[in-house]
């Protein structure tokens, strides 16, 4: 009978638990059904996580081929695709591959070098890119970008035309243009290499080495 009566208490305090503990811990949270979801993008897929792979894919897996990797670019550029990274297990579910369109434009043999631009899918959010382009210098490469931005008042500026270096060495924002389509995008890669090969040339006179050197991108 003792027993019984110090194990009735305990049974008590147990329902009772089970009863309102329950409702303790959870009730300040609410449920699984109220919590609000990730916004779905036009890919299909939570918008968060498309546009992380998106923007590893566009600003750090890309140039760190291509800086990288000088026989890469010229992989890109026999390929005319970025199929190439979608050979690899590592990368083939990274990004649509696929949905990237690569044009090569043949340098001049003198300040033009070797340009593959690409044209990316339509950003739905900065800073994701419109297109890029991978300036092939033989031994090494550029990658210049033209991001998408929403940051400036003036509604007339679509995106910053920026310069991705190494890894650890941050960017370059040349700063907001009014345009996102290819044709104009070309023409800046093209005045930004001519304006840095001026620059060498400037740099360059009054040297008394005796040498002439081709300049560097």
């Amino acid at each position: 009978m003792k027993s019984r009566i110090l194990f009735s208490p305990l049974l008590l305090m147990c329902l009772l638990f089970a009863v309102t503990g329950c409702e303790t811990t959870t009730g300040n949270r609410p449920s699984v059904a109220t919590q609000p979801e990730i916004p779905t993008g036009p890919y299909g897929k939570r918008w968060v996580y498309v546009f992380e792979k998106a923007y590893y894919a566009q600003h750090r897996l890309i140039r760190d081929m291509v800086l990288k990797h000088a026989d890469f670019v010229e992989v890109i550029k026999a390929d005319r695709s970025l199929a190439a990274f979608g050979k690899g297990s590592m990368f083939r579910n990274m990004y649509d591959w696929n949905g990237v369109s690569v044009e090569l434009l043949a340098g001049d043999g003198d300040k033009i070098p070797d340009i593959i631009f690409l044209t990316f899918p339509e950003p739905k959010d900065m800073p994701l890119c419109y297109h890029a382009a991978i300036v092939d210098l033989g031994e090494t490469a550029r990658y210049i970008t033209l991001e998408m931005t929403t940051a400036f008042p003036d509604k007339s500026i679509k995106a910053c035309l920026c310069e991705w270096f190494a890894e650890n060495k941050g960017r370059t924002n040349y700063g907001p243009v009014a345009y996102s389509d290819l044709a104009s995008f070309k023409d800046a890669v093209i005045q930004l290499l001519v304006g840095s090969e001026e620059d060498k040339e400037g740099n360059q006179e009054g040297s008394d080495n005796g040498k002439t050197e081709r300049p560097t991108y």
